[in-house]
Order: C-alpha cells, then structure tokens, then sequence
C-alpha cells in the first residue's frame, strides 16, 4: 500500500471522528492524550489542519511552521479530494484559517517511494515571530535512546472501554513528553499490518511515556526537545491498547530529508 492509496481512505477514517472515536487496530491519524495543556510560550508554530467538502468539515491532522510560508506534516494527511484548511495561530490564540491552494510536495526516494513527510505552502506569510518558529536538527544528530522529547494535540482526557481509547477534543492544545526508545516493539506487533511494509523502508524513531498515547487525528504534528528543535513528526501507531507500546515519528535528522525540506521549503 502506498502512501497516495493511505491518503485514499482518509475521508473514510475522518468519518469514524464524529465527536468521539473508537478505534480498532492501528489508527494512521493520531491524537495526544495524557497531556497537559501547552503553555502559552510554546507551540506557537503548531499548525491544525482541517478539510472542507460538501458534507462535512472536520480537523484531521497537526503540523508545525517551520517558515513564514511553509508547514511541515505527514504525506498521509493528504486528503484526496476535498480542500484543505490550515488553522493557524490555534495556541494560544487568536485563530486565523487559511486555505492550501497549491499542490503539496511529498518525499519521494531515489527509488520511487513515497515517505511520510509532506510540505504545504501558505498564500501568504503566516507573521509568525521568527524566534517562535522550531529548529530543524543538525545533520545526523538524532534523539539517543532515553532522551526526553515532547509531542502536542488536540485531545482531553479520554476512557477505556472494552479495550479501545475515546478520546474527546480539546478546545485547548495539550502538550506531553516521551522518552525516546527502541523501536522493535512497535514493529513486532505491525509485522502482519499493511502500515509495516509501507514503513520499513523509512527512517523512524519511536517514542513512549507510561499513560501518554495518541489518538485519531493529529499525526503530522512536532515532536521537540526542550531547546524547540524538531526532531520527528508524528507518523503512526498500533493503538490497541493505550501506552502498550511506543508511536513512530519521521527522523528528520536524516541527511536525505534535512536536503530535502531545505530545497523544497524555501520562502519567497
């Protein structure tokens, strides 16, 4: 499966959001939960991105600013049909909604395959503070196992019922911290999951905190240290059980994407 048919079922998994989700295996658009929320000098760069189309208008995934013109996010947020909406200024407020209306730019490898990274370009300047915007990471310098690293979203506290996480939205984004860890447990238990093979040729690092997890909805969102570099987006998951075991975030220390986003993502 690759990432253009995992953007496919985008409107499908949007429907299953309709105040309150259930999901039932692995959820591609994740939502933070066991958080807190953000205080009101960070985050600034946080981006909601939500899509319009005659039936129905919804938020469905998170992304960072990493310029006045440019939003870092996850390639499968990309909605197919419908038009999308980036939500600025959702932290601490007041909101501002602009329209994406040229084509994203997703990574594509030497050998044809898609990465879930994706860029989308603003009309217009966003006029955010250029001290508020995050850092990209230096080349080759990734999270060690252990670090602390924070992940944000938009979700209250939800319950547990029958083994599955509700989760409710919250008018306020919360921020959480994970430890970075080994990623082999993640992938032991997707090996038999379509996610596994469109993944493995990626470069990923994962995360975990007990009673923090995600839920549908804000997979392209930053993952920072303490110092606002951002070294991962929020990619996928297997939520079956919260906090069981850890979430994956695209590496963006790798010299193939910092190329790439410093290439593509260039201000007018």
């Amino acid at each position: 499966m690759s990432l253009t048919e995992m953007a496919n079922m985008a409107p499908f998994l949007l429907l299953l959001w309709v105040g309150v989700t259930m999901t039932t295996a692995l959820d591609l658009q994740k939502r933070i939960i066991g958080g807190q929320r953000c205080s009101d000098d960070e985050r600034h760069y946080h981006v909601k991105l939500m899509m319009w189309n005659h039936n129905y208008e919804r938020s469905f995934c998170g992304g960072s600013l990493i310029s006045q013109h440019w939003i870092l996010t996850a390639a499968h947020c990309l909605v197919p049909r419908g038009v999308i909406y980036a939500v600025l200024n959702v932290h601490p407020c007041p909101r501002e909604l602009v329209q994406i209306k040229e084509p994203p730019k997703i990574y594509r490898d030497s050998s044809g395959r898609d990465h879930d990274l994706m860029l989308l370009k603003l009309p217009k300047p966003a006029g955010i503070q250029s001290n508020d915007l995050p850092i990209l990471p230096n080349e080759e310098v990734c999270p060690e196992i252990g670090a602390t690293l924070q992940t944000a979203g938009h979700t209250a506290p939800g319950t547990l019922l029958y083994g599955h996480q509700y989760c409710f939205e919250s008018p306020t984004l919360q921020c959480a911290n994970i430890k970075v860890v080994d990623c082999n447990p993640l992938l032991t238990s997707l090996k038999n999951d379509p996610i596994y093979y469109t993944s493995k040729h990626q470069n990923i690092f994962c995360g975990w905190a007990d009673k923090v997890d995600t839920c549908p909805g804000d997979s392209g969102g930053g993952v920072v240290d303490q110092h606002k570099k951002i070294h991962g987006v929020i990619s996928f998951g297997d939520f079956v059980i919260p906090s069981s075991i850890p979430n994956a975030f695209m590496k963006l220390c790798k010299k193939e994407y910092l190329d790439w986003i410093k290439k593509e993502a260039k201000d007018p």
